[in-house]
């Protein structure tokens, strides 16, 4: 496989993009303009907001997974592949199972990022770090502010599930998010090193478990990471 590094949506089509959101924005129609004039300034337009959103993916993601060649990763070219091809548009998530050290959260990253270049409002956590928030929206009272507002967006990430110990509260959220965001028609993006038994044994809530583990298992794409 050819060294990938992060790829942006291709510039000819960004462009298309841009004309047909400045004519709505301000009513004024590029294509109508002098073709060479108004490309060249398109063409500044975009890159400029492509360096813009670069520069605020740098600021987001961790610097750990600010570059990523995909040929270097240590598992199978099938499960590289398998992520590239899945669109992240429409309900069905996407779930990166595998043993620790093989990639996983490099790959969603450089997935998470092509996404990003192209628009797509996401929120990112880490398994330790979506607890916190979720005891964080309990504690202040505002869990249904935090619900709608995680339900909302592009695509929902959270790394490592299973890394700590899940409480109810925390598989409540989960599962919250998971039904409102299949119901919305918005994917879910999911880490973790451990499936089946493994995977339950973190949940100190086993009923909520098996409701969430129904809905990966018919709604999400799980792609083995090995």
């Amino acid at each position: 496989m050819t060294p990938s590094k992060h790829k942006a949506k291709p510039l000819i089509t960004c462009i298309e993009d841009f004309k047909q959101d400045f004519k709505r924005r301000r009513g004024i129609d590029l294509d109508a303009q002098k073709p060479a004039q108004a490309e060249d300034a398109v063409r500044d337009q975009v890159l400029l907001q492509l360096k813009r959103r670069e520069e605020l993916w740098q600021e987001r993601c961790p610097k750990l997974y600010h570059e990523t060649v995909l040929s270097k990763l240590p598992c199978a070219k099938a499960a590289i592949e398998a992520v590239l091809a899945h669109s992240m548009h429409g309900s069905t998530g996407l779930i990166l199972h595998g043993v620790p050290r093989t990639g996983k959260t490099r790959l969603a990253y450089h997935k998470l990022h092509d996404l990003y270049m192209e628009g797509v409002t996401m929120r990112l956590f880490d398994a330790v770090g979506f607890a916190a928030a979720v005891v964080s929206a309990y504690r202040e009272g505002t869990e249904e502010k935090f619900y709608v507002e995680h339900a909302r967006v592009g695509v929902l990430f959270v790394d490592d599930i299973g890394k700590a110990k899940i409480t109810p509260r925390v598989a409540e959220a989960l599962f919250c998010l998971v039904d409102r965001r299949l119901a919305r028609g918005v994917p879910c993006l999911f880490t973790t090193n451990l499936a089946g038994k493994a995977l339950a044994e973190r949940f100190e809530d086993k009923v909520l478990y098996e409701a969430l583990h129904a809905r990966w298992t018919e709604c999400y794409e799980i792609v083995h990471v090995k």
